[in-house]
């Protein structure tokens, strides 16, 4: 009987090639045009866009992905989910799109503008925020019926000013960054916009996060270069990490006060997990070598799962899915099988015959 335990763990042992991975792995979006934007609502359940209007959806994790009409061949640069119905897409020409049926239909919402929109947030289904170029803040209360644009700044905040992320902490606090170094805040739902830190750097900041709460956030850009506040923006202190020339063009985002990451040019990816005090190398030049724009990641059962996409259609995905094994490891595994099983049932019936 030992001999029959031992050789049915050899045979889990090599079934276990097949295994759990947090590498990041190529998936198949179905799409060559560029990808901007990437959310998921759940470890399943995501959507990306991109230009040309493009928009598609995974139930499975992005094992597969099936497009979605937007009705628009304008470009996408955002999408937003706050349950599994209800989202949000921004984008050129001031284009704001919104579903209520998970993106089987997307209608137009008017948004008062031309002018080209970055990135969006939403606190919840009614109150969103939609960004973008010279110095447009739109913001509703009603999940989009109406959008009105903020204009209220304090500091320097230039006309031309091209904000290129948002978020907000709640329905009340948030903040926004963008080109020359330029990130505000709000504490009162947008009616006021602070400029903070003004003067600490002139770096385009691509993304703006805070994780947890509403002291530990952080924002990244061109150069690579990465600034984490524990103060809620009032000061930010730059992080030592593998910059130099490659831009942070999806910015960085966090799920948690330690765990986060920045994707780039050239199919960079840097990733921390002790809150940005060291920032490793986790892709650099990916083959090919495309420049990745967006970027999104969930927490779910202590398991953590990340997305990255970018040029020609392309979409990176890291976290615990099932690798499928190589053909080496599928050799080995189907010889333990039949090895296992036929040394297996030989004991069993060296035993009934000496029973």
């Amino acid at each position: 009987m030992k001999r029959i335990a031992l050789l049915t763990c050899v045979l889990v042992v090599a079934l276990s090639a097949t295994g759990y991975t947090d590498e990041w792995i190529s998936q198949e979006s179905g799409t060559t045009q560029d990808l901007y934007g990437v959310h998921f609502i759940s470890p399943d359940t995501g959507w990306v866009v991109g230009n040309y209007g493009t928009i598609r959806h995974t139930t499975n994790g992005g094992a597969s992905w099936l497009p979605q009409t937007s009705g628009t061949t304008f470009d996408l640069r955002d999408v937003k989910f706050v349950n599994f119905l209800l989202g949000w897409a921004v984008g050129a020409s001031g284009k704001i799109y919104h579903t209520t049926n998970g993106g089987v239909n997307w209608s137009p919402q008017t948004s008062g503008t031309t002018q080209l929109l970055w990135r969006c947030s939403f606190a919840d289904s009614m109150n969103g925020w939609a960004v973008g170029r010279n110095r447009t803040i739109l913001h509703t209360t009603d999940g989009g019926l109406t959008w009105t644009a903020q204009t209220n700044f304090s500091g320097n905040v230039p006309s031309t000013a091209e904000f290129k992320a948002v978020f907000f902490y709640d329905s009340q606090e948030g903040w926004i960054s963008g080109k020359q170094g330029i990130i505000l805040h709000t504490t009162n739902e947008g009616n006021l916009w602070t400029r903070q830190w003004e003067g600490g750097t002139t770096m385009n900041l691509n993304g703006v996060v805070f994780p947890e709460d509403n002291l530990d956030g952080w924002t990244g850009g061109k150069w690579g270069y990465i600034y984490h506040t524990t103060s809620g923006g009032n000061s930010w202190v730059r992080q030592d990490g593998p910059h130099g020339d490659t831009c942070l063009m999806g910015g960085v985002y966090f799920t948690d006060n330690f765990q986060g990451w920045g994707v780039g040019k050239y199919g960079r990816i840097i990733g921390t997990t002790n809150g940005g005090t060291e920032w490793i190398i986790e892709i650099d030049h990916g083959t090919p070598p495309r420049n990745l724009r967006g970027l999104h990641a969930i927490k779910s059962s202590n398991q953590i799962y990340v997305w990255a996409v970018g040029a020609l259609g392309t979409i990176l995905h890291k976290g615990p899915s099932m690798q499928v094994p190589s053909m080496t490891n599928r050799a080995l595994i189907i010889l333990s099988i039949a090895l296992a099983g036929g040394a297996i049932a030989r004991l069993r019936k060296k035993a009934q015959a000496s029973a």
